[in-house]
């Protein structure tokens, strides 16, 4: 696809949903100035793709045909997208119009393509490709164009990206600039030149957001040549995001497509990259706005809050009686204490009715010394808070703080579910288990007669399963004491699984392997190293330092044995948080998907005072 002499093939139309950050790859490369992301758009024309050779290339992103037309589905793409996803891919899909005059037409394809791909936050922009105007002229094309990507938007809540050249641009759609004013981004193809021709008055003086650079790239892992793109920015530019909205007691809060409170129970919506969003609080009689919290905080009181779609975005406000008075030392709820960092998408889990949709990943303690750890977490339509925490492992433990007399634990069935330990304030009561022959949400275990004050819950994977289960996952959805129901508690602490070997540094070792899981390290110093364990069931992870991913490690090995793995060098000798994240991958001979810690090692400016090298426990 694209325009590499000036004579235009065809035009793309993309529907932008934005947005999970990338490292930006900096380069020379002609006509981009500044940060870019590389990238490259297939179909089943390049046959069979090695993805994981893909993987560790420089390309960060991948467009992928999904359908043609009304009818027609392209026969890689389903392994195309499992493929890509499994080696950390930002991932996204289009559709090959075959437009027509008939009215209904548009609509048709544009549901035709939705009804086969499945938007997440953190994919690629979907694409419309219009490379036949089907005998249209440029007034019936563009009126085409618009109920294809109005229907898009209908669905999704969606604004659209289009693809195109200069030359098709000023011919078929007469350089047009009113996508532009609508909020559309480019996607310009112009190959092998020093830098683009961008229609339609630079896109209304906005710029193109992607650009094709090359028809005849060459990527490991693809045979033959392949179209090669850079994406200007991050892939905050053109990756899907998400705004969540937690319930609030006593009001509710409302948006485009969001309304959210008292029985409506939590909601959430996809963005486009910058697209404004405008959210009301709307407080219940008698009671008023006390705060917003989360990705509004900054507008406390205020009845609207505005934001700017950016990443993956959690938002609610605080409701109390009309007399309360306002106190500035209160605590968020730790639901919609604002976003954090993306990571790696979930991968499907037996036991769930349908794929988990991924949400964005909680930091389950605060930040200080030594090692924090979280559970996996995966987004369900059917969960109380939108989200379950899961892990599988014998040992691993996460508790909750609570106070009263009661508490009640929200926990899922399904065929892939298995035992664990439940225990209030160091004493076990009660083992669940959690096999269903289908898949039931909203389970609950009430525990009376604890007596007034705080107390701890703590869950603890027993690593067994029912005879008749498929997998062996714990899961917690929410709690209620109080009177309250707290749809996404904090936990007071998190535990991967412990494992004991002589070989490790002392003594043990900590591994997980629920993807998206992840442990954190806020260090000071000049370098850091991490000691692990590579052996013959051994899966992959992705290392971050300072919000950047610096690498993903593949830990299979045919035989077991320690490694230490450089992570940086040369930093600054301040404050900096390094995180180590399970996707939940392997390599094709591993037999396993674990990822295991045994120590950091965090080396310092002598004449700081301190040792030249310290070790910080994994545990």
């Amino acid at each position: 696809m694209g325009w590499g002499d000036g004579r235009c093939r065809h035009v793309l139309f993309i529907a932008v949903v934005a947005t999970t950050v990338a490292a930006p790859v900096v380069s020379a490369a002609p006509g981009v100035a500044g940060p870019k992301v590389p990238g490259i758009d297939v179909s089943e024309y390049q046959g069979r793709i090695d993805w994981r050779a893909v993987g560790w290339s420089p390309v960060r992103f991948v467009i992928m045909r999904a359908t043609l037309g009304n009818d027609h589905r392209d026969r890689w793409y389903l392994r195309n997208v499992a493929g890509a996803r499994r080696n950390g891919l930002a991932v996204g899909a289009y559709h090959f119009a075959k437009p027509s005059l008939a009215r209904w037409d548009p609509r048709a394809e544009a549901d035709h393509f939705l009804d086969v791909v499945t938007l997440r936050p953190g994919d690629v922009v979907p694409v419309l490709d219009i490379e036949e105007t089907g005998g249209l002229a440029p007034g019936q094309l563009r009126s085409w164009a618009i109920a294809w990507l109005e229907r898009v938007h209908a669905r999704t809540g969606v604004h659209a990206m289009i693809y195109s050249g200069n030359h098709f641009w000023h011919g078929s759609m007469r350089n047009t600039g009113w996508f532009a004013r609508r909020g559309h981004p480019l996607w310009v193809a112009h190959w092998y030149v020093g830098a683009p021709a961008v229609p339609g008055g630079r896109w209304a003086r906005r710029g193109y957001t992607v650009w094709q650079w090359s028809a005849s790239g060459r990527v490991p892992g693809i045979d033959g040549p392949v179209d090669r793109d850079w994406m200007k920015g991050s892939l905050a530019r053109g990756t899907i995001s998400s705004i969540t909205v937690r319930p609030a007691e006593d009001g509710v809060v409302t948006a485009d497509r969001i309304a959210c409170g008292e029985r409506l129970g939590w909601c959430s919506r996809l963005a486009g990259p910058g697209e404004k969003i405008v959210l009301r609080a709307t407080p219940n009689a008698g009671a008023r706005l006390i705060r917003w919290t989360g990705a509004c905080a900054a507008a406390a009181d205020a009845r609207t809050c505005v934001m700017r779609a950016s990443g993956d975005r959690s938002v609610s406000a605080l409701f109390g009686p009309a007399g309360a008075a306002v106190s500035g030392s209160g605590t968020p709820s730790p639901a919609s204490a604002g976003s954090s960092d993306a990571v790696s998408g979930p991968t499907n889990t037996p036991g769930w009715a349908s794929p988990p949709r991924p949400v964005p990943a909680s930091r389950d303690d605060d930040d200080g010394d030594g090692t924090r750890f979280s559970w996996s977490r995966e987004g369900d339509r059917d969960s109380i808070g939108g989200s379950y925490r899961r892990e599988r492992r014998a040992s691993a433990s996460i508790s909750f703080g609570f106070r009263g007399g009661a508490v009640t634990l929200f926990t899922v069935e399904g065929r892939g579910m298995g035992k664990a330990r439940v225990s209030i304030d160091g004493e076990t009561v009660k083992t669940i288990d959690g096999y269903g022959r289908r898949f039931r949400a909203g389970v609950r275990d009430r525990f009376t007669g604890l007596g007034a004050g705080p107390h701890r819950l703590t869950i603890v994977p027993l690593g067994r399963k029912d005879r008749r289960a498929t997998d062996r996952w714990v899961v917690v959805d929410a709690l209620r004491w109080g009177g309250r129901l707290h749809a996404d508690p904090k936990p007071a602490s998190v535990s991967w699984a412990r494992v004991a070997d002589p070989s490790a540094s002392e003594g043990a070792y900590v591994v997980s392997d629920a993807p998206g899981a992840e442990a954190r390290l806020r260090f000071s110093g000049t370098s850091l190293t991490l000691r692990t364990l590579r052996g013959p069931a051994r899966g992959r992870g992705e290392i971050w330092l300072d919000g950047r991913r610096v690498r993903t490690v593949d830990l299979y090995a045919p035989r077991r044995r320690y490694v230490s793995i450089l992570v940086a060098a040369g930093l600054a000798d301040g404050p900096h948080v390094a995180r180590v994240v399970v996707l939940g991958t392997r390599h094709r001979a591993s037999e396993g998907t674990g990822v295991p810690i045994d120590r950091w090692v965090v080396t310092y400016r002598p004449e700081r005072g301190r040792p030249a090298n310290a070790g910080a426990p994994s545990h």
